[in-house]
């Protein structure tokens, strides 16, 4: 993923959390044979007076050919969804997915909690190793 379009995706993010319309965000690292490898997952909270853990579980694996994939999880209605998309000034077309993000499959290997401002991110990671 090139530097620009990660900036992109990030700034959507943002977006969509400040509107209220994403409750987690998936972040899958794949190998060259789309299978999955690691996975950050960020459940977002609002009105959370957590003190911010020391980052960790950064590294990634180097992969030949891998591939990041970004995934956020609405909990807002399809019309809710939809009047968002269409009256916001997006640079992703985001689209429904199918892609399994339950992880039953990779070990839950850390979490972290990080909050600022009363938002709150809790990442769960994930991984085959």
């Amino acid at each position: 993923m090139e530097i620009e379009e990660a900036s992109q995706i990030s700034v959507d993010i943002l977006t969509m959390v400040q509107n209220n319309v994403v409750d987690k965000v998936h972040i899958q690292l794949n190998d060259q044979f789309n299978r999955r490898v690691r996975a950050h997952v960020y459940s977002i909270h609002d009105n959370i007076n957590w003190v911010s853990q020391r980052p960790s579980e950064n590294k990634w694996p180097c992969l030949p050919d891998g591939q990041l994939i970004v995934i956020v999880r609405s909990y807002a209605s399809t019309e809710k969804w939809n009047q968002f998309c269409y009256s916001t000034d997006l640079n992703i077309n985001w689209c429904e997915s199918s892609i399994d993000t339950q992880y039953a499959d990779m070990s839950k290997v850390g979490d972290r909690r990080y909050a600022s401002n009363g938002y709150g991110w809790q990442r769960n990671t994930y991984s085959i190793f």
